[in-house]
């Protein structure tokens, strides 16, 4: 019988030459056919924007694809700034230059280019345009893009102390870092125009007082110093005004706060029935937690929008007052909440701990109180007969029939322009044209004329001029 051949030795001979095949292989490098001719290249955009940026504050990130539509290699032989601006830095695979030479793009095949820009100090007051111009080369062929920084000098403080009576003027902005502190012997006032941004985690505390006085065409802006987008539009961007226990006797009239932690924070622990804070034809919203927040204080605001919120809107506890007339408090925020838009209670903790047990007033006149939960106001009481409450003449979203009683109504949508762009004004068939209680406001939050049979809310609603 014959015996079976092996197979073995055979299959040790081709793993063998597959090793020398493969070593072979591997000293070669593989080099990319590159193009003898120059390409138009393609570009992810035309224009590299940043928005106004602070002097001495660097922005985010921008990003530019480079795109070779051919199909053999290119060699761009520069990439870089034509004025060579130190206003921009270029970031090319993990490296930052002023520019770049040589730099190997497959066919079909795209390249990551990272721009970032930083203004210098200047001394403009008004904003100002920095432009360059993005230059790639490859052999005879020069395309550019456009880059853009609007820059503007500001006023900046940083972890102060503010010890006088100072008044802030519209001549430039100013920039908070770290918080500032009015001192308790001591005053701001802020004009007409004035433009605040602070930046992460940075608070305004008010030991003393604070005067804002803006004007219906030429409001007090309060909000975050990163302008570009997300940022420009989130909440909890900066931490809010805070008014501690020895202030009183402070107003913000013609204001716009927002992004913040909270809006305004009535810390003052003080319910003598003396108003510690007026807010009038202002608006404070868009915040991480609430536009407004008082403990054991008193407080009063007048043609006010307080708005979309993550946390409840308005929050009175530990007793005090709160006095809203001619107000719109709505939040429609687009994320889950179980804090109500206002909520009032007598109970409260101070900072060291301690339960505060207070009465509470509340009156509501020709207010709106609404949003998308099923209950959007809520009274508290931790004894019987601490709060007392006298409302006419508003809008309620809640589940509470009294709430319906002195020709208020209950869960009658208000109507409102649009919600979620924050415009809160009525619309011609809005339940609250006509319903109001006839008081001293005779204007509404943007300083236009109530007539004889005035709306309930901060917006007076008028006839468009195109009808």
């Amino acid at each position: 019988m014959r015996k079976p051949k092996k197979a073995f030795p055979n299959i040790i001979l081709k793993a063998a030459l597959a090793l020398v095949l493969l070593f072979a292989f591997s000293q070669c490098s593989y080099e990319p056919e590159i193009s003898d001719k120059a390409v138009k290249l393609n570009f992810s955009t035309d224009t590299i924007q940043f928005d106004t940026l602070f002097t001495g504050r660097q922005s985010i990130t921008r990003r530019l694809k480079i795109y070779n539509p051919g199909n053999k290699a290119i060699m761009l032989d520069h990439i870089g700034l034509q004025q060579q601006s130190n206003q921009f830095n270029l970031i090319l695979n993990g490296q930052k230059r002023a520019n770049f030479s040589d730099q190997l793009l497959l066919g079909n095949d795209s390249l990551l280019l990272l721009i970032e820009a930083e203004v210098d100090q200047s001394d403009l007051n008004n904003p100002f345009v920095i432009r360059d111009l993005l230059e790639i080369r490859n052999k005879e062929t020069s395309q550019t893009i456009v880059v853009e920084a609007w820059g503007q000098n500001a006023h900046f403080l940083n972890d102060s102390i503010i010890t006088d009576d100072v008044s802030w003027t519209a001549d430039k902005p100013y920039v908070i870092s770290n918080s500032i502190l009015i001192d308790s012997a001591s005053s701001l006032t802020i004009h007409e125009g004035v433009k605040v941004y602070s930046g992460a985690e940075s608070f305004i505390y008010i030991q003393g007082r604070l005067s804002i006085e803006g004007k219906a065409d030429s409001t007090v802006l309060f909000t975050n110093d990163r302008l570009d987008e997300p940022f420009s539009s989130a909440v909890g961007q900066w931490g809010g005004i805070v008014f501690l226990e020895s202030s009183t006797n402070n107003s913000i009239k013609f204001a716009d706060i927002k992004n913040s932690i909270v809006g305004i924070n009535l810390a003052t622990y003080s319910a003598d029935g003396k108003t510690d804070l007026f807010v009038e034809n202002s608006k404070v919203g868009n915040t991480a937690s609430s536009a407004v927040l008082c403990l054991n204080a008193d407080f009063e605001a007048v043609n006010s929008l307080f708005y979309n919120t993550v946390g409840g809107t308005v929050a009175h506890v530990g007793g005090g007052t709160a006095n809203y007339l001619h107000c719109t408090i709505a939040n429609y925020f687009p994320t889950q909440r179980d804090a109500p838009a206002a909520y009032f209670s007598d109970f409260a903790v101070d900072n060291n701990e301690n339960e505060i047990i207070a009465p509470l007033e509340a009156h509501l006149v020709n207010s709106i109180f609404y949003g998308r939960n099923d209950e959007e106001i809520i009274f508290a009481e931790s004894a019987e007969g601490n709060i007392s409450l006298s409302f006419s003449n508003n809008l309620f979203k809640g589940s509470q029939e009294f709430l319906s009683n002195n020709n208020s109504s209950l869960n009658q949508d208000p109507l409102f322009s649009n919600v979620f762009e924050d415009d809160f004004s009525l619309t011609e068939d809005s339940p609250a044209i006509n319903k109001a209680l006839t008081t001293f406001v005779t204007n509404d939050i943007t300083g236009n004329q109530r007539d004889n049979t005035p709306d309930i809310g901060a917006y007076e609603y008028f006839i468009p001029e195109d009808n």
